[in-house]
């Protein structure tokens, strides 16, 4: 008890509850748990084999109440805020221009079968200029590219959010049965399906979708 107090004379208070919490035979050290006023204490009693009977008393960590540091008392820096991207470039460029949103695009058409159809996942082929649109109130940038020679029924429609965080898109392509199939990319909301297919159809530089 008292070898405890005296390593511990920083905490003020009498010494209260000891509990035993372990014991290690190799190294011939107890571990304990002890309150000191209103502080808690982890502790390791170890025999001292230069002066028999005699014990050291080593603390394992700071009190839960003791004070915190400075550096963690200290206000976090602001975040930085996103920097937006304007409509600039034809969709081929969105590797470039886009960088961000280009891996998300890339990420989320892995599992497509896009099988002698690179162009969809580079969006290299034949392409409309980026511009902003707004789709449910909300602004969004929208590219739109088809297959180099082959456009009918083979395009890409993408609306991808200024921050480049969020990348959604409508991949259109028909087979040698002259059939067509849509798939979509990056689970776009009810409005963005909506709007995508409009702004694919429509042929048109529509800036707004409902």
């Amino acid at each position: 008890m008292a070898a405890l107090k005296s390593e511990t004379g920083e905490y003020e208070g009498e010494i209260g509850s000891i509990t035993f919490a372990g014991r290690d035979a190799a190294l011939y050290q107890v571990s304990c748990e002890a309150t000191i006023g209103e502080a808690s204490v982890s502790y390791q009693v170890r025999e001292n084999l230069a002066l028999p009977g005699a014990v050291t008393v080593i603390v394992a960590r700071s009190p839960a109440s003791s004070a915190p540091s400075p550096a963690s008392s200290a206000p976090s820096a602001p975040k930085p805020r996103p920097v937006l991207a304007s409509a600039r470039g034809h969709t081929f460029d969105v590797p470039t221009n886009y960088p961000a949103a280009f891996s998300l695009w890339r990420q989320q058409t892995a599992s497509l079968p896009l099988e002698g159809r690179p162009w969809v996942r580079s969006l290299r082929g034949t392409a409309a200029e980026v511009r902003s649109v707004r789709v449910d109130g909300s602004e969004y940038l929208y590219g739109w590219v088809c297959e180099p020679h082959n456009c009918g029924g083979n395009e890409v429609a993408l609306l991808l959010t200024r921050d480049q965080g969020r990348v959604v898109g409508l991949v259109r392509l028909t087979n040698e049965n002259r059939e067509t199939n849509d798939f979509q990319v990056g689970s776009p909301t009810a409005p963005e399906a909506r709007c995508l297919r409009f702004f694919l159809e429509d042929r048109s530089d529509a800036t707004r979708c409902f």
